[in-house]
């Protein structure tokens, strides 16, 4: 039993990683997709800095393989506000597009990578529009070189108490550059054993190997990992020496995994969707198109599209906090905060906005009190009390890259990612820091006095505020893009390509995995209006909502 579920963890696992004010709205959905994309790799959009230091290159990524006598400097090129093209060698690997400006560019400005129709798939279909992706550099030349984070397994974990490995990680702390992986960089070996041989790959940040073969329960392995060659992109070479972890996989209980019945509905957004928040029977989702409301119906299990505001307001949408008592959504985008009333359900409109210096990928909402996650610009405290004119109270820095924040007793409780989780005074004073965490933390999630956290490839760590040491609820052998409580008894937790993870919190354990006939990129927990059924809405990579009934 436990070799037929290693082997099909090795099959499902992999990742995923993250990347003005104008009423106008949309209140239909864009139904015509192009049959292939570019756009900013998600693991480099989402990665250590907002802004790119000037001597970084970009990456790009295709959702189809390329002609790459199309990938030239005349398809693809970099141009600055006032229409001045920079030169950049463009270099086609698998489906990135690496682009390397040969002069560097200038200091805290604001640019564009532009895609033209001429760029062709291997079919011969053409971009079928122009296509601008927009970003800003910082005010620095990047000479640092890339670390490692941590890996999974830790060295010498002896007894992990996790399912059976099949795949093993290492996590950097910011984008490696594309390489060429093969075997012959990594090593796996045990005593009395031939060397497992398998396939290493690459995820922005991260490196992993996937074993042609299941590792053996009760046995100690050594991972030796050739770092030659690694780089980021801005071609800063790694300069410690090879890594080497042993550990050994425990004997665990075989956890159910189940196949659920999707209901007989789903829609497209023609979206990336970053985030997805219930309220009411109401659906909200922000992404790389803006702000989508959708109404479902947990009678028919049907959804139904109600209003979208446009990208072109409100930029690229990653954290949302209802108020539905006031009808009132606080939305934090790639440009800020923005305030928005949702009385009317097709016609929402903005009432205030709040600018800040990078994205803000997490918010809460606190009575009259708004509290930002701005990334690398640290934590804003925002007066929300007119939500016309929202104003900062404080603003302060973060010792990493604030993710996500929450509020707890007048402090704030802030997922720093790969600087741990840290407790501040609402004035910026760091009241606690907790030191055990040793994996990138992107989320935290509420559950009555206790937090739950996504840890990336650590599992989840739940944590209850003045407790001095925080306990993993599980160290999943795969990667955690998002919690979610489910009505008090149950976390929900997105495993990469396994699916669903439901941890049962009476005994802090995995009850079982629900698997999916596609990705699950994002999800949510929903509970219909009598309070007698309860589903998970499951947002796909491509961006397609589905609805599942849960037991």
């Amino acid at each position: 039993m436990q070799t037929l579920f290693s082997i099909f963890l090795s099959l499902f696992i992999s990742f995923i990683l993250l990347t003005g004010c104008n009423e106008t709205f949309d209140n239909t959905l864009q139904k015509e997709e192009q049959d292939y994309t570019i756009r900013m790799a998600p693991s480099f959009a989402a990665g250590a800095s907002t802004t790119i230091p000037v001597n970084s290159r970009l990456i790009l990524l295709s959702s189809a393989h390329l002609n790459p006598n199309t990938v030239t400097e005349q398809s693809i090129y970099i141009e600055d506000v006032n229409g001045i093209r920079y030169s950049a060698e463009i270099t086609l690997s698998n489906l990135n597009i690496i682009i390397n400006p040969i002069i560097y560019l200038q200091p805290s400005t604001a640019y564009e990578v532009v895609l033209t129709t001429k760029i062709e798939d291997l079919q011969g279909l053409h971009l079928s529009k122009e296509t601008r992706i927009p970003f800003s550099t910082g005010t620095s030349i990047d000479s640092s070189p890339p670390t490692l984070t941590t890996t999974l397994p830790f060295d010498n974990a002896s007894s992990y108490d996790t399912d059976a490995y099949s795949l093993i990680y290492f996590q950097f702390n910011e984008t490696l550059a594309p390489m060429d992986l093969d075997s012959s960089r990594i090593r796996v070996y045990a005593f009395n054993e031939a060397d497992k041989t398998g396939i290493l790959r690459q995820s922005g940040s991260l490196l992993y190997f996937q074993p042609d073969q299941n590792l053996s329960a009760s046995i100690t392995y050594t991972v030796e990992l050739n770092t030659s060659g690694i780089k980021d992109l801005s071609s800063n070479s790694y300069v410690d020496t090879n890594i080497t972890i042993s550990f050994s996989v425990k004997q665990v209980d075989i956890i159910p995994i189940k196949s659920p019945v999707l209901g007989v509905d789903s829609l497209s957004t023609s979206s990336t969707i970053y985030t997805i928040e219930e309220s009411e029977g109401l659906l909200f989702l922000g992404g790389d198109s803006g702000l989508h409301m959708f109404d479902f119906n947990s009678s028919t299990e049907r959804f139904s599209a109600l209003s979208h505001l446009s990208s072109t307001s409100l930029g690229t949408v990653y954290s949302l906090d209802i108020n539905a008592a006031s009808h009132i959504i606080y939305v934090g985008s790639s440009k800020g905060l923005f305030i928005i009333d949702y009385t009317e359900l097709s016609s929402p409109k903005v009432l205030g906005t709040f600018l800040t210096q990078a994205p803000v990928y997490g918010l809460h909402n606190s009575v009259n009190n708004t509290f930002l996650a701005g990334s690398t610009s640290g934590i804003y405290h925002i007066n929300t009390s007119d939500l016309n004119h929202p104003q900062l109270i404080t603003n302060f820095n973060t010792s990493g890259i604030a993710y996500d924040v929450q509020e707890s007793g007048g402090d704030l409780i802030v997922a720093d990612y790969h600087a741990s989780i840290k407790t501040y005074s609402y004035t910026g004073n760091l009241v606690g820091l907790d030191p055990y965490l040793q994996t990138h933390v992107r989320q935290i999630e509420p559950n009555g006095v206790d937090y739950y956290f996504g840890t990336g490839i650590g599992g989840i760590v739940h944590w209850a505020k003045g407790n001095s040491t925080p306990f993993f609820e599980k160290r999943a052998a795969s990667y955690i893009t998002k919690v979610v409580d489910g009505n008090g008894s149950f976390i929900y937790a997105n495993v990469s390509r396994i699916g669903i993870a439901n941890f049962e919190l009476a005994t802090s354990r995995i009850k079982e995995y629900f698997t999916f006939p596609f990705q699950v990129h994002t999800f949510t927990h929903l509970i219909n209006a009598t309070n007698t059924q309860e589903y998970l809405i499951l947002v796909s990579n491509s961006g397609t909502l589905h609805s599942m009934r849960l037991p």
